[in-house]
């Protein structure tokens, strides 16, 4: 018996350790920085350098800024890479601040119509008053090849404003927390909760074989429950 007891309790220690280093690499996950691009996760691997899989290939972003207003990037995905620089002269006509050069040859000229000043969100708008296009289009599930190439807005927003974020959405994690907390306390005391559902009604109650195995069945749910979660928390 002693020892059935002492297997029982290493299997809850490894269990507890190996929860934690999966939670702990969570939290490193979770908090750590970068931008996202077409709704994939770059992260920061030095200051304006990211690094992430944009369509299933590898993918950098590089940004270079010099003391005249001019910002260099480059895209570089599956061996072919793409040259930019965003000109800003606050000192132009107001329609006409934002230039982008694609290599040597302008492609864009406009500017930013804000919608938050405080945060510089908004729309790129060229020179024209039309909305510059910041939308890859998905046509029956098939992603073009050159779907990665970005567009003018995707260029402007990461040249001139400040487009990194965390990975994940610190506020998930406490509703991620507070349901690890209800399987832990249901582990550790198991009659915990039936106590409280059932002491104050019935003397002395205790739970069924039925209980136990509906109470296993309920720990299964709530761990994919937040293993569902953790995954969420990155979208």
């Amino acid at each position: 018996m002693k020892h059935t007891l002492d297997k029982k309790k290493i299997f809850y220690i490894i269990l507890a350790l190996v929860t934690a280093l999966i939670f702990i690499i969570y939290l490193v996950l979770m908090f750590q920085k970068g931008i996202r691009y077409d709704g994939h996760f770059l992260r920061r691997v030095e200051e304006n350098h990211w690094e992430g899989n944009v369509y299933g290939l590898p993918m950098t972003i590089t940004k270079t800024a010099s003391d005249d207003n001019n910002i260099a990037l480059t895209f570089s995905r599956d061996g072919e890479t793409l040259f930019y620089s965003v000109v800003y002269d606050e000192a132009a006509s107001p329609k006409e601040q934002i230039k982008i050069y694609s290599d040597e040859d302008i492609i864009f000229t406009g500017y930013w119509a804000y919608r938050d000043w405080e945060n510089k969100t908004g729309w790129l708008l060229d020179s024209l008053d039309n909305a510059a296009s910041s939308v890859t289009i998905v046509v029956n599930n098939h992603i073009d090849e050159d779907a990665w190439i970005p567009t003018n807005s995707q260029i402007a927003s990461i040249a001139l404003l400040q487009v990194e974020t965390l990975h994940g959405q610190p506020a998930m994690l406490l509703i991620i927390i507070l349901f690890a907390i209800i399987l832990a306390l249901d582990i550790i005391f198991p009659k915990l909760f039936f106590y409280l559902r059932y002491s104050f009604a019935v003397d002395n109650p205790e739970p069924s074989q039925f209980y136990y195995q509906m109470q296993i069945f309920g720990r299964v749910i709530l761990c994919f429950g937040i293993v569902c979660l953790m995954i969420m928390s990155f979208h």
